[in-house]
């Protein structure tokens, strides 16, 4: 009741019934172990008790502390028991009139353990991780007891250091367009570790067809995205189909191994505002736009890798830098690049690569000069760059 309007109608007025407040954890994000939950309580008597309480659920609350005077505004609370959720929530009581309490504003995921998750389709064959068929009412906690979406997998659990996806031999079609998401979950942010990286992993069995992942064919639709994440690793899968094979946004320390996206109606990978991001035996090829898109300041080093048969580049780059070794990168249609670089703020290096342009395609492009280089030898000496490249048709069966 004080300031411009104190002592008129519409002042502030402190409230005179009984209240609490809790004001630890309100964002949500991810607890272990034990941790302090704080609250603050007014106009209460000081012979009030305070309860504590917790719901892994969110739903059904039970006591963790009682006979708390009301002249104290803290507890500890031991959350090492509780089996992973991410709906769990804390509250206050006033015990003498269990109606007045507060509970924090968002839930919380607890997770004490490192999370090795499995996902597998409807058929056995050719399976190396999971000892049965997949469906979407498992925990996918066990190799007995696979979920059946590698995106609803990511969904359900908040992934952090060491953790571990296995996705099995089989066919995923994804049925949303954000398709399988690493990073940024609600509030919950998403992100390994230095020498403990989340690892998404497909199966090494690709003579039985690998892991493949089908998305949406949309033009705002990814096969994978990993964004607002750090230190993650992509192992042995396929993304062919979406609007985006693969797309890895304002993330650091992103890795990629054996991963191909293909017949995608954009690009196969797209990486944006991310360094730096290693590819190694990777493929892209038949997109619809770009092999590898190198977007907005990031910096991807390809090595062992094959880029074909793409629309628009094998590799483009917009303020963006890439490094390419001992790989193949063709083009074949008329007046589009092997290699695209399209302003001052990008750059290219490679070494050792095999360089094919048919059909009317050209080997280079200097958008901030707005040359076209036509033959090796003009490339080479435009930048001292693919000293021992070489301009050769590698008469390749397939791709993949």
């Amino acid at each position: 009741n004080l300031g411009a309007y104190g002592g008129t109608g519409v002042s502030s007025l402190s409230q005179t019934n009984p209240w609490l407040l809790a004001v630890s954890l309100n964002d949500g994000g991810i607890i272990r172990g034990t941790v302090t939950v704080y609250w603050v309580a007014g106009a209460m008597p000081t012979n009030a008790t305070l309860r504590v309480e917790q719901a892994a659920d969110g739903v059904d609350y039970s006591v963790f502390a009682s006979n708390i005077p009301v002249s104290r505004s803290t507890s500890r609370w031991d959350v090492s028991g509780i089996d992973y959720t991410k709906n769990a929530r804390w509250r206050v009581v006033y015990e003498q009139d269990p109606a007045i309490w507060d509970e924090c504003d968002q839930p919380l995921t607890i997770k004490n353990a490192t999370l090795i998750i499995f996902v597998n389709d409807s058929d056995q064959t050719g399976d190396v991780y999971c000892n049965a068929v997949g469906s979407c009412t498992n925990t996918g906690r066990s190799a007995d007891d696979p979920l059946c979406d590698p995106g609803l997998a990511l969904q359900r659990y908040v992934l952090g250091p060491e953790d571990v996806v296995y996705i099995d031999t089989g066919t995923y079609t994804l049925t949303n367009s954000e398709g399988m998401v690493v990073g940024l979950v609600g509030s919950d942010p998403e992100e390994g570790a230095t020498n403990a990286p989340i690892r998404i992993i497909g199966s090494t069995n690709h003579l039985a067809g690998g892991s493949l992942v089908i998305g949406t064919y949309a033009t705002n639709a990814y096969g994978l995205h990993v964004q607002d994440s750090k230190f993650v690793e992509v192992e042995h899968l396929k993304f062919t189909g979406a609007g985006n094979g693969v797309v890895v946004d304002r993330s650091l320390h992103v890795a990629f191994s054996n991963v191909w996206s293909y017949a995608n109606q954009m690009n196969g990978f797209w990486l944006a505002k991310s360094t730096p991001v290693r590819m190694a035996h990777c493929a892209s090829w038949n997109n619809g736009l770009d092999g590898v898109l190198g977007d907005k300041e990031t910096t991807v080093y390809w090595d062992q890798g094959v880029i074909w048969s793409n629309g628009l580049s094998a590799v483009g780059l917009s303020g963006a830098s890439a490094i390419v070794s001992n790989s193949v990168m063709q083009m074949s249609v008329t007046n589009r690049y092997v290699i695209r670089v399209s302003d001052i703020a990008s750059s290219y290096s490679g070494d050792y690569n095999f360089l094919w342009a048919e059909g009317g395609a050209m080997l280079g492009f200097d958008g901030a000069n707005q040359i076209s280089y036509i033959t090796l030898a003009q490339w080479q000496n435009s930048h001292n760059i693919d000293e021992h490249s070489a301009v050769l048709d590698p008469r390749m069966y397939d791709p993949g």
